[in-house]
């Protein structure tokens, strides 16, 4: 298995394991580094458990390919992935049902962030917001707040 490789299992494990968490790999042969870009920012800068997983990956890569560099970033960042040539989750993916009438559940193996925005296609008019809010406590209930962005 060679870094590119390597590096895409790891990002297909890491999304497994954080709802919501949107990432884009791109290797930059100028600088010889794998960027890896992670949304939303708020989980890059703020969730301990991301955090944990993130140095995992980097400490198993450096072990693993010594001569070789990688770096995560977010869309704050100075460094921008201008070509990504994996990204996901996946173009039109969607990491669950949503609906305005039904109740949402969450897969019980997945770690949410205590609070990710991303924009929906469906079922929700284009360029809505849905917020979920994970309470500290159970890690299993959650509320979802919808509210459509002004045009």
């Amino acid at each position: 298995m060679n870094a590119t490789e390597y590096i895409q299992d790891r990002l297909r494990r890491l999304a497994d394991e954080f709802l919501g968490i949107s990432l884009k790999y791109e290797y930059k042969a100028d600088s010889s580094i794998h960027f890896v870009e992670v949304l939303p920012a708020e989980l890059y800068h703020h969730d301990r458990d991301y955090a944990i997983a993130e140095d995992k990956i980097i400490m198993d890569f450096i072990k693993n390919f010594p001569d070789e560099n990688i770096c995560f970033i977010t869309d704050d960042s100075y460094v921008k992935i201008e070509n990504p040539s994996f990204v996901l989750p996946e173009p039109g993916a969607v990491p669950f049902s949503l609906s305005k009438d039904q109740p949402v559940s969450l897969p019980k193996a997945r770690r949410v962030s205590k609070s990710i925005v991303w924009k929906s296609d469906i079922p929700f008019s284009n360029g809505d917001e849905i917020k979920i809010i994970v309470d500290e406590k159970y890690s299993d209930c959650f509320t979802l707040s919808y509210s459509p962005l002004a045009a």
